[in-house]
């Protein structure tokens, strides 16, 4: 029996359409993950929370938050991004050069791409893996969740301020 990529190669389908295979195989991933992380509560006995503290559950979005900037925006993790994008210079009508950033390649490559430069998809990896981290060790990932908490608030802070400055130009 041949694998479902060979199917689609035959039928010559467009490039999106065998792309799916990989978005599919990282759904099935994370499915199976997801369902390790429960069997493995489970078997160690630890169980499932009934609640999450307010603070725990504040720490774990504005973590999130902030572990997703670093990996789509910032400059310190291009290097991770970069085997995964191709960088395109486009002038604008005005003049100005803008440039573009897009996934590069095809097959699995593509679809790393596509998941590392858009924030939505990524954070839901990211909010999992780290509501994972809170589960399994919740006093070291308290620490952690602070530091990257922290950075994430002051991150929303100056946004807020560019925000207002931004409003009070009007």
């Amino acid at each position: 029996m041949q694998p479902p990529y060979y199917i689609l190669r035959r039928l010559r389908l467009p490039a999106l359409e065998s792309l799916m295979i990989f978005h599919a195989a990282f759904m099935a991933l994370y499915s199976f993950l997801f369902a390790l992380f429960v069997y493995l509560l489970r078997a160690t006995g630890r169980g499932f929370p009934t609640a999450i503290p307010p603070f725990d559950f504040l720490l774990l979005c504005l973590a999130t938050f902030r572990v997703t900037e670093l990996i789509t925006c910032d400059s310190i993790t291009r290097f991770m991004r970069e085997p995964f994008l191709t960088r395109r210079k486009e002038r604008k009508p005005d003049g100005e050069t803008e440039e573009k950033v897009k996934p590069a390649g095809g097959g699995i490559r593509r679809t790393l791409g596509e998941l590392i430069i858009c924030p939505w998809c990524i954070g839901v990896w990211i909010g999992t893996l780290l509501a994972y981290f809170y589960l399994w060790t919740p006093g070291i990932a308290r620490v952690f969740l602070l530091a990257t908490s922290v950075a994430g608030g002051g991150i929303m802070f100056q946004l807020f301020t560019k925000w207002l400055d931004k409003i009070s130009d009007r």
